[in-house]
């Protein structure tokens, strides 16, 4: 606390705010300034393949601890999830040792309903509105809510295969509902959640040599490239392969 209060309160870095706010109107770009920028300079990508070869793995390398912790909150959500499922009081009375042909024809009907272009484009709502409220709040939170919004999601399913497994479901048809599709979205909210996470707590330590507000416009330029150039192209495959791909497999399972 002492750390990020000298951060946030000393004069020096509340006169470069004040400058900052008051060349408000060059803002935008300068974040545009970041978002094409490959190094530290701030120096620009040339063309589109120049900023796909530089910008993203510069932007990139900035998350490496944000995703390590990133990666160990989502593990731990999902063990506190499995364990939470293995507490009696919170049992769901799911129907027991049901055989994979009773359940075919509900897997059928959830099959030719996901097999819908309208089923994509809901995917991709529900994912994006997901991950714009945890950015939004990431912002005013410093950071906090990165590791609060998307991990519930790994705690449900771990709770959720906790359930399936003590009603004596195989653990084939679980993995099949989630690896089509997880082997894309998982990394996609790992990167995400990292970029959200950096961006809201660069204000506790920004890096030498630069005031709060220049830190954060820098952090927010990288956040928005690497949400252009790899974050929403993965959420389309991702829910792409969710909507036409996954249905088709847990019904192969199940038959």
């Amino acid at each position: 606390l002492l750390r990020v209060g000298s951060t946030l309160f000393n004069r020096e870095e509340l006169l470069g705010r004040t400058i900052d706010s008051i060349n408000l109107g060059s803002m935008f770009k300068r974040i545009f300034n970041w978002i094409i920028a490959v190094d530290d300079e701030a120096t620009p990508a040339h063309n589109l393949l120049d900023w796909y070869r530089r910008a993203i793995p510069y932007s990139l390398s900035k998350l490496k601890v944000p995703v390590i912790l990133t990666v160990g909150v989502f593990v731990s959500a999902f063990i506190v999830g499995y364990i939470f499922s293995q507490q009696p009081q919170w049992r769901i009375p799911l129907p027991e040792s049901q055989t994979y042909d009773s359940v075919s024809d509900t897997f059928a009907f959830i099959t030719q309903q996901s097999l819908k272009p309208a089923s994509v484009a809901f995917i991709i709502w529900q994912n994006g509105r997901v991950l714009l409220l945890a950015l939004i709040l990431s912002i005013f939170s410093l950071g906090v809510a990165a590791f609060v919004i998307p991990p519930a999601v790994y705690a449900i399913l771990g709770f959720l295969l906790g359930q399936l497994l003590l009603a004596g479901y195989d653990l084939a048809l679980f993995l099949a509902a989630i690896v089509p599709h997880g082997i894309v979205e998982i990394p996609m909210i790992i990167l995400a959640t990292a970029a959200m996470f950096r961006l809201g707590a660069i204000s506790t330590r920004p890096p030498q040599g630069m005031t709060v507000g220049q830190a954060w416009t820098m952090a927010l330029g990288d956040t928005i490239k690497l949400a252009i150039g790899v974050i929403i192209p993965m959420m389309f495959v991702a829910a792409i392969l969710e909507a036409y791909v996954t249905p088709l497999i847990v019904s192969q399972i199940v038959r």
